[in-house]
C-alpha cells in the first residue's frame, strides 16, 4: 500500500491512500517524539474520504495529576464515536513512542498500542467509512515540534511488532475457566457509552472460553431504569 504526503497547514501531516480500503485487515504504525517542552495534544487518525470523518483513533496530550510532581502522558483511544475514550496513562519522556494500530474493516472494531503497552482491544470504528486518509497530528513549541514519522501502511504485521495476546493461555491442570464482570453499573458515564463497553466486555467472554460467567453488583446506576436491565 502507499500513500501520498500533503501537509496539514501548520499541524502535522496527512497522507492520501492511493485506494480508499474497504476490507480486510490492515496495520497502521508510526513513530511520535513529544518535545521536552511538549504542552498540547497530538493525534494518529485513520479518517474516510472527508477529514472529519474518523475511523479510529489514538491521541495524546501532557498529563499532570493535582499535587504531583510527576509529568504523565494521557492516551486515548476512541470507540463507537469519535468522542467516547479510553484512557491509558504512562510517564512522559522526550523519546520516540511506537503507535500501532490494527483495523479490521470487515469486523467493525481495532486494536492499538503506545509500543507493546495495549490502548484498546476490540473497539467498535467509529465511523463505518472506507479508510481514506491517515492524519498525524504533531502539536508542539513553534521552535521544538513534536515529531512523526516512519509511517507504515501493510497488510501484515509491521516488522518487530509481536501482537500481545488478549487472553491468557489456558493452563493444564485447571478444572475450567471463569470471567467476572464487576461494577458494570449502566447509565453511570451515559446509558449509550455504557452499553458499548459492556458489548466489548461480553465479546471477548465469548471468544475467551470461559464455561462460567458472574456478573457482580452494581448491575445499573438507576434501579427503576427499565431499559438499562434490558440492555443486559
Amino acid at each position: 500500500m502507499s500513500a501520498e504526503r500533503k501537509e496539514v497547514d501548520g499541524w502535522g501531516i496527512h497522507r492520501q491512500l492511493d485506494e480508499p480500503i474497504t476490507e480486510g485487515v490492515i496495520w497502521v504504525q508510526c513513530q511520535f517524539e513529544p518535545s521536552k517542552d511538549w504542552n498540547s495534544g497530538a493525534f494518529f487518525d485513520l479518517r474516510g474520504e472527508k477529514s472529519n470523518d474518523v475511523i479510529a483513533r489514538i491521541a495524546a496530550e501532557p498529563y499532570q495529576r493535582k499535587g504531583s510532581d510527576e509529568k504523565q502522558i494521557r492516551w486515548h483511544s476512541a470507540y463507537e464515536r469519535p468522542d467516547w475514550r479510553l484512557y491509558t496513562f504512562t510517564p512522559f519522556a522526550s523519546r520516540p513512542y511506537t503507535l500501532t494500530m490494527r483495523v479490521d474493516l470487515d469486523r467493525k472494531s481495532y486494536a492499538c498500542w503506545v509500543d507493546q503497552q495495549t490502548l484498546g482491544e476490540d473497539l467498535p470504528l467509529t465511523s463505518r467509512a472506507a479508510v481514506s486518509q491517515i492524519y498525524l497530528g504533531n502539536a508542539g513549541e513553534p521552535d521544538d515540534a513534536a515529531q512523526g514519522s516512519q509511517l507504515v501502511v501493510s497488510k501484515n504485521a509491521p516488522k518487530g511488532f509481536e501482537l500481545p495476546r488478549l487472553l491468557p493461555e489456558t493452563e493444564d491442570g485447571l478444572i475450567f475457566r471463569f470471567a467476572a464482570v464487576g461494577d458494570p453499573q449502566l447509565g453511570f458515564s451515559g446509558f449509550e457509552v455504557d452499553k458499548a463497553r459492556f458489548a466489548l466486555a461480553v465479546d471477548q467472554i465469548n471468544r475467551s472460553g470461559a464455561e462460567l460467567s458472574l456478573m457482580l453488583g452494581d448491575m445499573v446506576h438507576v434501579k427503576t431504569d427499565l431499559k438499562a436491565y434490558d440492555a443486559i
